[in-house]
């Protein structure tokens, strides 16, 4: 977080600028959107972000790579199927313990 007051917006004030709730920001900022959270700071018991970190938080080029989420993707599959929820995919070869 930056110093200056004009680099700083209040969590309040980004939300109404945004027209989205000030629930939606602070998701942001807690649990953040596909493994990206948004930097904030406490100040005087209000909270603040920085329009510098809000708008890494919003790039595009800053997101997630998409090697990641096919990983991620593949091992979910993986385990969906361990567990039985999802069959293999036609041509897959069914596994000792995959019979259906």
């Amino acid at each position: 977080m930056c110093d200056s007051d004009q680099d700083r917006i209040s969590v309040t004030s980004l939300a109404k600028s945004l027209c989205v709730s000030t629930a939606t920001v602070y998701r942001w900022i807690l649990r953040g959107v596909r493994g990206r959270k948004l930097p904030s700071a406490l100040i005087g018991g209000r909270r603040f972000v920085s329009t510098t970190d809000f708008n890494k938080f919003i790039d595009p080029n800053q997101a997630c790579t998409n090697i990641n989420r096919k990983e991620r993707s593949k091992i979910a599959k993986q385990e969906l199927q361990r567990l039985g929820v999802q069959k293999k995919a036609k041509g897959e070869k069914k596994g000792a313990n995959n019979e259906y």
